[in-house]
């Protein structure tokens, strides 16, 4: 399978439509944001494993400087085993902080006070095989959450470089290796510099054919050149900003990457 886009000589990350403007208010430029495209895909319905790492990211500390953005989607059912009730139950995460996504709609949700706030709901459910899909949500985020850093993580299956990432469970497209070149060319264009880190939450990705593919749009690479568990990384990584922040400096990309890095 092959995602609807095909040409990787058009791709571009412009401007937010007019009903996005309408309805979002940008912020007040921050230190780092961090956006993290949650495609759930079988990982979630079979598993639940995109709200485990949801739920790890409402239990992080994470200071007010840094923003945390999460496009959901490319699943047929979010927490179909009701974990948020047990965390409830477990004193992980207080009542009301997670949000269960809408199946039938992509959303974009932010990672705040401990809780899940949404942001936005397009009309469509959209591909998440589909690097466009991919470029729309860092339109929104570039426009409503500016920041100095920026990290962009692809949390889902990964094939390596014949395959490529994001496996839409609704679709069965698949971002290939020179469409998300073709997007992190996009994304330097859009921000006028190299965004900090490429992560991928995924099997597969850490090889020298998509590093090169990635090297002259960003500053740090971090992916797994074997395969990872369901859950993939544990997302209590986050709170290495408040550690930076109790130390009154902004945390490094390599300080970030490393903590990814040793925990998982």
């Amino acid at each position: 399978s092959v995602s609807a886009f095909q040409s990787t000589d058009t791709l571009e990350i412009g401007d937010v439509s007019s009903d996005i403007r309408s309805k979002v208010v940008p912020l007040k430029e921050k230190d780092w944001t961090v956006c993290i495209y949650m495609c759930g895909t079988d990982l979630e319905t079979e598993g639940a494993c995109a709200t485990a790492d949801i739920l790890e990211m409402l239990a992080a500390d994470i200071p007010e400087d840094v923003n945390i953005l999460m496009m959901t989607g490319g699943t047929k059912q979010w927490n179909p085993f009701a974990d948020d009730k047990a965390a409830i139950e477990n004193g992980v995460i207080q009542e009301g902080a997670y949000v269960t996504p809408d199946s039938e709609h992509t959303q974009v949700y932010r990672i705040e006070d401990d809780k899940m706030n949404l942001v936005y709901t397009y009309d469509d459910n959209m591909d998440m095989g589909d690097v466009c899909t991919l470029a729309t949500f860092l339109e929104l985020a570039l426009y409503y959450a500016p920041a100095e850093h920026l990290m962009v993580n692809l949390w889902n299956h990964g094939g390596g470089p014949l395959s490529g990432m994001e496996l839409d469970e609704n679709t069965e497209n698949i971002i290939s290796v020179p469409e998300y070149a073709a997007f992190a060319e996009a994304l330097f264009k859009a921000r006028g510099d190299k965004t900090d880190i490429l992560g991928f939450d995924a099997c597969l990705i850490g090889n020298l054919e998509i590093a090169l593919n990635v090297a002259p749009y960003a500053d740090y690479f971090l992916a797994s050149a074997e395969v990872e568990s369901g859950s993939g990384w544990a997302y209590e990584w986050m709170s290495v900003f408040s550690e930076a922040y109790n130390e009154n400096r902004t945390a490094a990309a390599t300080e970030v990457a490393q903590r990814i890095i040793d925990i998982y």
